[in-house]
């Protein structure tokens, strides 16, 4: 007798036509992907690691999601479902780290709640905006003459940016810095550092900062950076508020855009040039810090609407992006850190690239002059170079850090280079950054700090004394 085996039941056909179909698209979109990644890379001219890795997995995948259709009814039926499921858990997972956020509100939003619960709250404003606004180019006008504040409102409530998922609540000093208060004295001090948004502490929160755990580690420091400064900026805040407190140490923190993009930016107030060019001009802002506060709150609150506007994106292009980046897969790319790595040379933004118009000039002169500030009062300033994140990701530095550190040796100023500290200390210092330091950045920075200072013997922590 023989015996009949039976035949697997073929699958319903409306089954065989889902499963043809989800082999189809994946196939297309494969295609798509790997078409968008190419034009990435001619659009870009680098060769550039993600989008390589992008045009070889939608490759293979085109090639198998083909292959599938040619398989049996009953497994191409079973591996459709499967990849469905799993791609429907993709995007439900993605939606989950969405609205997970802890905090979606704008800065304009935040401002108002603390205000409403009766506290004093402003959006921090740097000298960059003033100088970005042809009305106060050279700063204000009062009745003690022009004024050109260099720090914020004091002792109000504001905010930071949000890079790492909150909102950084910090409270400004007596002079509108990121500070204790009651720092402002001689000996009080013994470190000052000026520079812009790393030296402000952007994106942590105020124990979390450079300043912060250098005091933790026993110094005493005072930051006077500010958000987008540049090397003017930074020399009339030495004059303003150092050359008072005459620390032993001066920490000058550099970053790639101080020249190409702050500096030029800041030679068009002729206000802030006096500064560079008459070695006795001050505008005394440790006494006038009434005044400064007077007219930046009028700035902030007659400008308030515009802000509201920047902060506030309109409905349509609310919900437009994060239907994008919902179809991305940003949040969870951003988690796994899958995401392209821009060349620091060939994907720097336009202003960053030097240029025959750069200043270079004036920055050495700046730099210069900065020094001989500093040694004037007996104290010795260090030249904190900070690289992109992106810098350790490209086979070469940015085309201005052998100048500027050649500068700073010309001048004799120490030179405390982060880049390769950085690379030294950690296994992929990428990964400390957001667009600033991440928490266990600022901290290995500060550490950095605190060895060079302890070794070059100029100070001493008073956890050794």
């Amino acid at each position: 007798m023989i015996k009949v085996i039976d035949k697997p039941e073929e699958p319903p056909r409306i089954s065989v036509r889902f499963a043809n179909t989800v082999f189809v698209l994946g196939c297309l979109l494969s295609i798509l992907i790997s078409i968008y990644a190419v034009n990435r890379e001619y659009t870009l001219s680098i060769t550039n690691s993600f989008y390589l890795i992008c045009i070889l997995f939608s490759g293979i995948s085109a090639t198998l999601f083909g292959l599938g259709l040619r398989l049996k009814n009953n497994l191409k039926v079973n591996l459709s479902l499967i990849l469905s499921v799993a791609l429907i858990m993709t995007y439900m997972f993605e939606l989950y780290l969405m609205f997970s956020l802890p905090d979606k509100r704008t800065k304009i939003e935040i401002i108002e709640d603390f205000r409403k619960n009766g506290v004093d709250a402003y959006l921090q404003i740097f000298p960059e905006v003033l100088i970005n606004d042809p009305l106060t180019q050279n700063g204000f006008k009062t009745k003690k003459g022009n004024i050109f504040p260099l720090g914020a409102i004091s002792n109000v409530t504001t905010i930071l940016k949000n890079e790492h998922g909150f909102h950084p609540i910090i409270e400004n000093d007596e002079h509108g810095f990121n500070n204790p208060k009651g720092l402002y004295k001689e000996k009080e001090v013994n470190i000052v550092m000026t520079g812009d948004s790393f030296a402000e502490g952007n994106s942590v929160y105020a124990d979390d900062n450079i300043q912060s755990i250098l005091r933790k580690l026993g110094y005493k420091v005072l930051s006077i950076g500010m958000s987008g400064n540049g090397p003017l900026v930074e020399l009339a805040s030495i004059k303003e508020y150092a050359e008072f407190i005459k620390p032993k140490v001066l920490l000058w923190f550099y970053f790639e855009n101080d020249i190409t993009e702050n500096l030029k930016n800041e030679k068009k107030s002729s206000f802030l040039m006096q500064y560079l060019n008459d070695e006795n001009f001050s505008q005394n802002l440790l006494t006038r810090q009434n005044e400064i506060d007077f007219v930046l709150k009028k700035y902030l609150n007659n400008h308030e609407i515009e802000y509201r506007k920047k902060q506030k994106k309109p409905r349509i292009t609310f919900i437009s992006q994060s239907i994008i980046n919902l179809i991305k897969l940003y949040e969870l790319r951003k988690r796994l850190n899958m995401s392209p790595t821009l060349s620091t040379v060939s994907f720097l933004p336009h202003y960053w690239i030097p240029t025959p118009t750069t200043p270079k000039k004036d920055f050495k002169k700046i730099l210069e002059k900065a020094k001989k500030l500093v040694s004037s009062w007996g104290g010795e300033m260090y030249f904190v170079e900070i690289p992109w994140r992106t810098s350790f990701k490209n086979p070469t530095r940015h085309p201005l850090s052998e100048f500027v550190i050649e500068s700073a040796h010309e001048l004799e100023i120490p030179v405390i280079d982060l880049y390769t500290e950085l690379s030294s200390n950690h296994p992929d210092p990428f990964f400390l950054y957001a667009d600033h330091f991440t928490v266990e950045g600022y901290k290995l920075v500060a550490k950095i700090i605190a060895k060079r200072l302890n070794k070059d013997g100029i100070i001493s922590s008073d956890l050794n004394n």
